[in-house]
């Protein structure tokens, strides 16, 4: 194979501390409060299904 004359990518490394369990759990709570409407995707689902029977003759 070829040697390759990639160019090297230098990006700043971000040093964050990561997340707890409890801190991460709360994250997805938040989210999923403020981002997800349950309500409506459930009902949009209801609406999908199909009404009638299906027969194979």
């Amino acid at each position: 194979m070829d040697n390759l004359n990639l160019p090297i990518i230098k990006l700043p490394i971000f040093k964050t501390k990561p997340l707890s369990m409890d801190e991460y759990l709360r994250f997805i709570a938040f989210n999923l409060k403020y981002t997800a409407d349950i309500k409506t995707g459930r009902r949009l689902k209801r609406e999908t299904f199909v009404n009638a029977p299906f027969v194979l003759r």
